[in-house]
């Protein structure tokens, strides 16, 4: 122990060291980044295409198959979601974990741009791009004031707008709702047949006039001048006044016989025809696709994404300095309000983590000063614990980590095994002072008995956290942070257990000092309870040995039947619900509704948030509902999203701080509380399909129940939904119940007669365009004015499209002279048909949704609906779950594999280090007894089995085997000095009992703060700590008496098998 001497020795030296590693540790920590969860790289690349004027099923045939069939066979790819809905198709591809994006992605293009020559002609490019999860919207605004939209959205658009994109980290920034002026150009379907022009020729003539050209340079001598041709429009009047020329004019002003009949109408002279002969120019706002409001009050909403690179914190509080800098210049009236703030939900969360360390730090340290009796081996013990934290913030910075969930929960839970080392050293110094030694002998010799046992203990971590750092899928890049941050604190706490612990103790104890016999009354009284403890426990274990067979056998027996119990008992889920404050209330009315009688329905459910005590604000979008991570957003008048934000939950340090009362704003219900009363509240509003749900932004996979029925037929998978879905909704703990397929609104289906169309040299495709011209409009002009742009909207005047008898009278072309009517060349039909056709891996699909009630796990709601749904004839329809469902299974193997090579690993180094095959077999037998308390620790505290939870039990892996390798290290230590077999195994049990005790306590207390769920966001951290503290008690309490018996009898086995030889 050439280290230890050296730190006894030469204590300044080990001091300095120290000290600069604090020094360097701090300022590291000074420059880490905070989030709330480390970056997850998931590999997901989508494909857009527009095809306008078709229908989903037509999207669905004519781009999406062949685009699906062209980019499957790209490597990497797992599997191939596609949406084809009117005008567009959306394919999204989800690759295997680790993929190179950038080299799947020039593979996707090829693959693309080979599959372009079989779409059909009128198809716009294929989009191909990335959607990266880490490049989200991490700050929602919503601005309000007494002046009109149209003024705030100007404000908005030219001065927040851009000022806010230039913050660094800000990857775009969208201004949502608002009210926008523009030039309208009403068209007359009379004037247009009475004129003989169409609506082309008007968009063309206002075209025309829309636009500045430049025309290259002259030179004069030894100048040279650029030339512009100034031709766009600057008044109103001038649209007026601009000539529309048709061919139907231009055949009249060459030849006019007089026998020509142009329809019900006589000819006008030739004489030229203007935009305001047959048009309304007038500038008004634009129709709104959206509304928007804050808190009841007409808004504008501004999103702030951040880059993919880029730390929510960082980019939050840059915006709102900009904020801050932009305020003097807005007008007074307008009042900004925050509707989702991520960097509140990340320091919060920090916060609390952080309080959770120290709180459990001094719970661990009150722990060694009840034991220890000592104040200043209580510091030497305390001092630990900060050396080992800095020093692995200076690791963390060097491997780029941040400080997010994961990797202060690895220091919150790390608290006890970070001082375990550093304790047991303490422990065996103060009994080596209590026989004479001078300190200095006694640090020596306290740390060089208990070292083989410390390098066990910590290389048996370290191994366990290894395989949790590099297990694959999205939980192995999920916890990597936390395990290697774990190894690096426990690698430091080996270093300063066999420097600063001995240094400050051979320094500060004094010889002859005894802990073990206080003089004080309280410590003495505990000695005294102790000492009672200790001899119970050593003649219970020496009874324990005289009947060996039968203890193990009912410790067995008892194990097996605990195990049976609980089981069944256990819910499953993907990751822990963590309640971040905010929820979502989606709105969706009949297909055919206008978004006057949406906004109708958003205000009333307004109504119902206002009176709700814990919500804070709300801001609506109606038609519009925005989707989360790979969600495809839902446009159209029948849709409404409100985004609910709620007051925050009392955190850690204000329970502390108020003495349990709840502070001022605080909420005392969770958000999924919350969200049950706000879902109450709206169950009286009918006709409108209303789901309320609270925001995860953990394990964004969308509903927590989602089952995939597939198959060739759309008819029979809505048929199958429909019937599963109303099964679930006669479920209890089963909420907003909904199936993915929708039936689109009643449309007018507009079908060319291609002959007739071909007779009068009528283009199908323009016959098309001039519809959608018709009725959405033409805004591919601009007009400026004074220094402003609006766009120009030209359409069919409102009273001319009213019913199909008006759209068969639109002109659409010109033949012998004559205006062509639609109703001569199209036949017009009521039709209804899907808003979009979904498919995976080349099969349609239809997708069964619901909501999970508080307290109902995704185990047993799978399980149950498995049984109901048995009954539900399915021909030719494959099911399969997905969502949280899919997720977990997926990554079950990884933890599987993680928790294999845990296990054979520390046996592995317990082998090597023991030099036994035998005494790493008794420790092992301390899993299950591990595994048993963990999992009752569960289902006692209603707590579900996560993959946050089964970290917790890769971690007892290393954690359970601590106090039998000190048990069975120094009974042969024991049995090397001479003593009798069963005798050393006694006295070992009698010795190591207070560092076990010690230990074992001081990691319970450590995590303690963090099972108790009373920080925000501690639902997701809350699962570890509990398994692990259920683990420990009763692996610990079993461990003295059960590795003492399991140690004689395979000791027994050993020389039975020696003496055959």
């Amino acid at each position: 122990m050439w280290l230890t001497k050296l730190a006894i020795a030469r204590p300044v030296v080990i001091w300095m060291s120290l000290a600069a590693l604090i020094i360097l540790g701090t300022l590291a920590y000074t420059r880490l980044p905070a989030d709330l969860n480390p970056q997850v790289d998931i590999p997901t690349a989508t494909v857009i295409t527009v095809y306008p004027g078709a229908g989903p099923r037509e999207v669905e045939a004519l781009v999406t198959k062949p685009l699906e069939d062209a980019v499957g066979s790209v490597s990497g790819v797992k599997d191939v979601f596609s949406s084809s809905q009117e005008g567009v198709s959306i394919i999204s591809m989800d690759l295997v974990v680790g993929t190179d994006m950038d080299r799947a992605l020039t593979a996707i293009r090829e693959k693309v741009d080979a599959a372009r020559a079989q779409l059909p002609s009128g198809v716009r490019p294929p989009i191909v791009a990335r959607l990266d999860i880490n490049a989200q919207p991490v700050l929602y605004l919503a601005l309000t004031a007494d002046r009109p939209l149209a003024d705030l959205w100007r404000t908005v658009n030219d001065v927040l707008k851009p000022r806010l994109a230039r913050v660094p980290g800000v990857a775009s920034v969208s201004v949502l709702g608002g009210e926008r002026n523009e030039v309208r150009v009403d068209v007359s379907a009379r004037k247009m047949e009475e004129y003989g022009v169409t609506l082309e020729d008007v968009v063309n003539a206002v075209k025309a006039g829309s636009q500045n050209i430049p025309g290259g340079s002259i030179e004069q001598g030894r100048r040279e001048f650029g030339v512009r041709t100034l031709a766009a429009f600057t008044r109103l009047e001038e649209i007026r006044q601009a000539q529309i020329l048709s061919p139907a004019l231009l055949m009249a002003s060459v030849s006019l016989p007089k026998e020509l009949a142009l329809g019900p109408y006589k000819p006008k002279p030739p004489a030229p025809v203007t935009v305001g002969d047959i048009a309304r120019v007038y500038e008004a706002p634009q129709r709104p696709s959206t509304i928007t409001r804050a808190n009841g009050r007409p808004s504008i909403g501004v999103v702030v994404t951040k880059t993919s690179d880029a730390n929510t914190v960082t980019v939050v509080d840059g915006v709102k300095r900009m904020l801050d800098q932009l305020r003097p210049s807005l007008p007074p009236d307008v009042q900004i309000i925050t509707s989702r703030d991520d960097a509140v939900v990340v320091r919060d969360a920090l916060n609390d983590v952080d309080a959770t360390l120290v709180l459990g730090a001094i719970l661990a340290m009150l722990v060694v000063f009840v034991f220890l009796h000592n104040v200043r081996g209580t510091i030497i013990v305390a001092l630990a614990l900060p050396s080992c934290m800095v020093a692995t913030f200076l690791a963390m910075y060097f491997a780029h980590f941040t400080l997010n969930q994961m990797t202060l929960l690895a220091l919150s839970l790390s608290v006890g095994i970070l001082i375990d080392d550093s304790i047991v050293v303490l422990e065996s110094i103060t009994r080596h002072l209590g026989r004479g030694e001078t300190p200095a002998e006694a640090a020596y010799n306290g740390r060089t008995e208990i070292g083989f046992a410390s390098v066990t203990l910590t290389l048996s971590d370290v191994v366990v956290f290894l395989p949790i750092a590099f297990m694959g899928g999205i939980v192995g890049a999920f916890f990597r942070q936390f395990g290697l941050t774990v190894v690096a604190a426990t690698l430091f706490s080996l270093v300063v257990s066999f420097t600063l612990t001995p240094s400050l103790a051979s320094r500060w104890y004094r010889q002859g000092e005894d802990p073990e016999h206080p003089r004080g009354g309280p410590f003495m009284a505990f000695e005294a309870w102790y000492s009672r403890m200790t001899h119970a426990y050593q003649r219970l274990l020496h009874a324990a040995l005289s009947h060996r067979g039968a203890v193990l056998a009912w410790v067995a027996v008892l194990l097996a039947a605990a195990g049976l119990v609980i089981a069944p008992s256990l819910g499953f889920e993907f990751l822990p619900a963590t309640d971040q404050g905010q929820i979502v209330v989606t709105v969706e009315l009949a297909p055919d509704v206008s978004l006057e009688a949406t906004d109708r329905v958003a205000r009333r459910i307004e109504a119902r948030l206002a009176e709700q005590p814990d919500v804070e604000n709300y801001v609506t979008t109606v038609g519009q509902i925005l989707g989360g991570f790979g969600a495809i957003p839902q446009q159209g008048p029948q849709y409404a999203q409100i985004n609910v934000r709620l007051w925050n939950r009392a955190g850690l340090l204000e329970r502390l701080l108020s003495f349990g009362r709840t502070p001022l704003h605080a909420r005392t219900r969770t958000d999924a509380e919350v969200a049950g009363a706000i879902r109450a509240a709206l169950n009286q509003i009918a006709d409108a399909r209303i789901t309320v749900a609270p925001v995860r932004t953990v394990a964004n996979v969308g509903p927590p129940i989602q089952i995939q029925l597939r198959g060739p037929d759309l008819n029979d998978l809505t048929s199958a939904a429909m019937q599963l879905r109303d099964r679930l909704r006669q479920m209890p703990g089963i909420l907003d119940a909904d199936i993915s397929v929708r039936q689109g609104r009643s449309e007018l289906a507009v079908r060319v007669d291609r002959v007739k169309a071909a007779a009068l040299n009528i283009p199908p495709a323009e016959v098309g365009q001039m519809v959608r011209d018709a009725l959405e409009g033409n805004a591919e002009s601009v007009f400026r004015e004074a220094g402003t742009e609006m766009p120009i909207h030209v359409e069919l005047a409102d009273i001319d499209r009213n019913d199909r008898e008006d759209m068969a009278r639109l002109p659409v072309g010109v033949s012998d002279g004559r205006a062509v009517l639609l109703g001569e060349v199209a036949d017009f039909t009521m039709e209804s048909a899907p808003t979009a056709v979904d498919r995976i891996n080349g099969q349609r699909m239809v997708t069964v949704t619901a909501n999970l009630a508080p307290g109902y796990p995704l185990g047993s709601a799978q399980a149950d609906i498995d049984a109901r749904r048995a009954d539900i004839p399915m021909p030719n329809i494959e099911v399969h779950w997905g969502g949280e469902t899919e997720a977990m299974q997926e990554n079950a193997g990884y933890f599987a594999m993680a928790l294999t090579l845990a296990v054979v690993l520390v046996y592995l180094v317990m082998a090597s280090l023991f030099n036994s095959l035998l005494n790493p077999f008794v420790i092992m037998f301390t899993l299950p007894m591990a595994l048993v308390g963990g999992i009752g620790a569960l289902v006692v505290t209603g707590s579900t089995l996560s993959l946050v939870a089964m970290i917790g039990i890769i971690m007892l892996v290393g954690l359970m085997g601590r106090n039998a390798i000190l048990l069975i290290d120094y009974t042969g230590t024991l049995r090397a000095r001479g003593l009798a077999r069963n005798d050393a195994v006694a006295e070992a049990g009698a010795t190591r009992l207070r560092p076990i005790l010690m230990t074992t306590l001081a990691t319970m207390l450590g995590m303690l703060p963090v099972a108790l769920r009373i920080g925000r966001a501690s639902e997701l951290r809350a699962p570890m700590a509990i398994v692990v503290i259920g683990g420990l008690l009763l692996s610990t309490v079993l461990t003295l008496l059960v590795v003492p018996l399991l140690y004689t009898l395979f000791d027994d086995l050993k020389t039975r098998v020696l003496r055959h030889r």
